[in-house]
């Protein structure tokens, strides 16, 4: 694989990023091209047709056609500290999610109030849903450094782990540990890569170690392999399979993008359970006789010595919610309310005002207060179609939700798009986490898919000249000298 930088790590979409309301650009942002070329520097800006990129390699910005790029992922950053909380999330029939508060709805608009681009304006008959959130208290995010974390040596005295470009990577063997203060219910992310026949292991919620060199115990271990991954309980060093965990989840190829597989891990404490996702769907769930996790630690370790990396690493609070599948993007006839003790209602949804709402139901008009409103579904699901137009990129937003749009104007702080959802709207641009310049882009086959970069290092170590006059405002291509 081909780079624009030494770095041979194709970064994915980043999950949190610093906030460009206020800050000023940083260099950690990554610029994915549609031949997988990688470069690193500062996204400053772009349009409906090019992007503009500074690079530590070049001395003045870069413009590049947006037809080249494949997508945008912007360094760790955080919200802004006066980003008022979202308590919904809208749905709408093409798919597009946005967070935000509910302000109204009658039988033509519903009106979301949001932190990131004020209040949105969405016509009733393209809303599918509006579902209750919890916004996730972010308690990691990284590796940033090497210098966070505890790390052990290999049986020749070399450190077992490093960060490079924000990547943890271990050639060595070795443990790395950290003390997350992972609370009672959470949400732990990350993506490994890992070759075949190889594998990187786990542990969540370990104790604290009494002695620095000792092995985490008294906790979660989850073993990453190529082809399964093995969830098993560490109890005063007594590894045990959880009940129903006799097998392994088995891991499909095509779950691996770009030889990167990402993994979620779901804890609830109190109910003693445990979800695994893996690439956003959910593989199994476990409930344990007793928690064994006596801590708030997680680390990784790498038993053989193989190169294993993990990056976008990911703590978070959860709110202990687990979507019914079968219920999820199913089209009801009638206007359906679910409320916080699971009692559900059916009729026509005449209005929200006031944080209240109004349906009518068979047998009476009812008011509810819409804090205790789990899920509102629209009758049909939403009616519109996916509208398509050249130019258009997906964005992804900080905190959870996306949204095709079209960008007409970026400058540090602020970025004015339309939309066939909400029109036309000014956003700050710490809202947005990636942006995927080609939305309709099909996966890639899987016997494309490498099994990790290593493979193509002799590729990238050929490099790749950048050619642009910027004088001239010329757009640039990568190309191979």
């Amino acid at each position: 694989m081909k780079t624009l930088t030494a770095s041979l790590l194709l970064c994915a979409l980043a999950f949190a990023a610093p906030s460009r309301g206020g800050d000023t650009p940083g260099s950690n942002d990554v610029l994915v091209f549609a031949n997988k070329d990688v470069l690193h520097g500062s996204f400053l800006g772009c349009d409906k047709s090019t992007a503009r990129w500074a690079s530590p390699a070049a001395t003045a910005p870069i413009v590049f056609h947006n037809s080249a790029l494949l997508q945008a992922q912007f360094g760790p950053r955080k919200m802004p500290a006066d980003a008022a909380r979202a308590t919904q999330m809208v749905r709408l029939a093409n798919g597009d999610e946005f967070p935000g508060v509910v302000v109204s709805l009658d039988d033509k608009t519903l009106v979301v109030d949001t932190w990131y681009a004020g209040r949105l304006n969405f016509a009733r008959r393209i809303v599918a849903s509006v579902e209750s959130r919890q916004a996730p208290g972010i308690l990691y995010q990284g590796p940033s450094g090497i210098k966070e974390w505890k790390v052990t040596s290999d049986d020749n005295d070399k450190p077992g782990w490093a960060v490079s470009d924000g990547v943890l990577v271990s050639n060595n063997g070795g443990s790395i540990r950290r003390d997350m203060k992972l609370p009672a219910k959470s949400k732990i992310e990350f993506d490994v890569a890992v070759q075949n026949g190889s594998g990187v292991t786990a542990a969540i919620y370990a104790a604290a170690p009494a002695d620095p060199d000792e092995d985490l115990s008294d906790c979660y271990v989850i073993g990453i392999g190529s082809d399964s991954i093995d969830f098993q309980r560490n109890a005063n060093n007594n590894v045990q399979n959880l009940p129903n965990g006799d097998e392994g989840v088995p891991v499909n190829p095509a779950m691996f993008k770009d030889g990167w597989l990402h993994v979620e891990i779901r804890v609830d404490k109190d109910r003693k359970s445990l979800w695994l996702f893996l690439d956003g769907k959910m593989a199994k769930q476990w409930t344990d006789t007793d928690f064994a996790g006596k801590g708030t630690y997680m680390g990784f370790s790498n038993e053989d010595s193989t190169p294993v990396k993990v990056r976008n690493i990911r703590l978070s609070t959860w709110d202990g919610k687990i979507e019914d599948p079968k219920h999820a993007g199913v089209a009801v006839k009638e206007d359906s309310i679910l409320m916080e003790n699971k009692d559900q209602v059916s009729g026509a949804l005449k209005s929200i005002a006031g944080g209240k709402i109004i349906i009518t139901s068979a047998y009476a008009d009812l008011t509810i207060a819409l804090e205790h409103i789990d899920r509102i579904d629209f009758a049909g699901g939403g009616d519109a179609k996916p509208e398509k137009s050249a130019g258009d990129v997906r964005a992804c937003f900080t905190g959870g939700g996306s949204a095709r749009m079209q960008i007409d104007s970026w400058d540090e702080k602020q970025a004015t798009a339309t939309s066939p959802d909400f029109g036309k709207a000014v956003f700050s641009t710490a809202v947005f986490e990636s942006l995927d310049f080609q939305p309709d882009r099909p996966p890639p086959p899987e016997s494309a898919v490498p099994a990790n970069d290593d493979a193509q290092a002799g590729d990238a170590e050929q490099g790749v000249e950048i050619q642009s006059d910027p004088a001239k405002g010329e757009p640039a291509r990568p190309t191979q000298p």
